[in-house]
């Protein structure tokens, strides 16, 4: 084995973190992946551990089968998790926004946010129109993802995402995990995400008889991508879990008033549980993420749960009224001038 390798496979036994190992070996994050994929066809297996500030470490598998680490590691003494949401990002269709994909890694990177939730349909299927032939939609997908060493995406997979499967046999799953060390594909339609005692859900129905198993459904917080509008069922005082339609990010519309807009997440834990959750609905207004909606739930005392929900919704007319952004984003100003 060549040096590199050598002292590759001693930093990952000394418990280094893949930002550790990258300093210290003088390389990218993308090389050492590409060193530690070699290195599996010499007969080594790893496993990977996420942490809550986007670190990575690697352990090696003393097991016939490797399982998918689907858990956040928190530092000692680390209570608060602060997230990014989004969904149906349809990337390769004429709708996609990379755009603002890219600014939200901005605004992660600005907010010291290291952690992504994508709740489905990462790319499109041919369903709407598409600028990317069905056989390229996955390596356009690996090559134009946005990328930052110190950012973390959770994804599930949704119906778009399972279609080259289908069609020709390839695995997105597979080559998230193998290709994208930064992008962690779940599993199809819904899993689980362990934060400490607790746990959330991602979750993308195929169809409308899609169902989240019990296992799932014990979670706090169900993040729901596919229907591409935000909304937030039930009331947390007579059911429990939460349960959040993510919007798109995508100029897929549903309704006149949809728009491509994504949700700032904070969880705060107490004794390893989550305790109180607070999301915010954002548009990208004047070069910037601006909150419109705003919805806390603190599970230890319900009744200082506030949903502003409905409040802000009149906001989103007033905004649309007075066409306050729309010299800033084109595709907004076809849509909200109507």
């Amino acid at each position: 084995m060549s040096d590199i390798t050598v002292k590759l496979l001693k930093l990952i036994s000394e418990d280094k973190t893949l930002n550790e190992i990258s300093e210290i070996l003088k390389l990218s994050q993308k090389q050492i992946f590409n060193y530690l994929t070699m290195i599996k066809n010499r007969g080594y297996d790893f496993n990977r551990h996420y942490f809550h500030d986007g670190n990575i470490k690697h352990s090696f598998i003393h097991q016939y089968s490797k399982p998918l680490n689907k858990e956040i590691i928190f530092s000692k003494g680390v209570t608060k998790l602060h997230a990014i949401v989004i969904s149906d990002t349809h990337i390769g269709s004429n709708f996609e926004r990379l755009d603002l994909l890219n600014e939200v890694y901005e605004y992660c990177s600005k907010n010291s946010i290291n952690i992504i939730f994508h709740c489905g349909d990462i790319i499109d299927n041919d369903v709407y129109e598409c600028k990317i032939n069905k056989e390229s939609r996955v390596e356009y997908l690996l090559k134009n993802y946005p990328y930052d060493k110190n950012i973390l995406t959770f994804a599930i997979l949704g119906n778009h995402d399972l279609g080259p499967l289908t069609e020709f046999g390839q695995n997105l799953m597979l080559l998230l995990n193998n290709y994208r060390h930064d992008i962690i594909a779940l599993g199809y339609l819904v899993e689980n995400l362990n934060l400490q005692q607790d746990a959330i859900t991602l979750y993308h129905p195929f169809h409308k008889n899609s169902f989240i198993s019990k296992r799932c459904s014990d979670s706090k917080l169900i993040l729901q991508g596919h229907s591409h509008i935000y909304k937030i069922e039930g009331n947390i005082k007579e059911e429990n879990p939460i349960r959040v339609l993510v919007p798109s990010l995508s100029d897929i519309s549903v309704y006149k008033e949809s728009f491509p807009s994504i949700l700032d997440l904070e969880i705060e834990l107490k004794d390893e549980n989550i305790s109180v959750i607070t999301i915010r609905q954002l548009i990208y207004l004047n070069k910037n993420f601006t909150p419109i909606n705003v919805a806390t739930y603190d599970l230890d005392n319900i009744d200082q749960t506030k949903e502003l929900y409905n409040q802000d919704r009149e906001k989103n007319l007033v905004l649309k009224k007075q066409n306050t952004y729309l010299s800033q984003i084109d595709k907004f100003n076809a849509r909200w001038s109507k």
